[in-house]
């Protein structure tokens, strides 16, 4: 579990600095990192945002298929 929280930070600080690079970490080439990298280049906070909500998608995603 300790192991998930340091990565969970390394991801946020990523999508901080570098949100293209925080989305490909979590979807690859796919169409959300494209979106990611358009919206980093109009404006960095679309980009940082998304980004985030990338990360905590696939979180929550993960947190509600351990529940059941």
């Amino acid at each position: 579990m300790g192991s998930n929280k340091h990565e969970l930070i390394l991801r946020m600080v990523a999508a901080i600095l570098l949100p293209p690079a925080a989305a490909f970490w979590q979807v690859r080439l796919g169409t959300h990192f494209w979106i990611n990298l358009a919206l980093t280049i109009g404006a960095w906070i679309p980009g940082i945002i998304h980004a985030m909500w990338l990360i905590f998608r696939d979180r929550y995603d993960f947190l509600n298929a351990e529940r059941s």
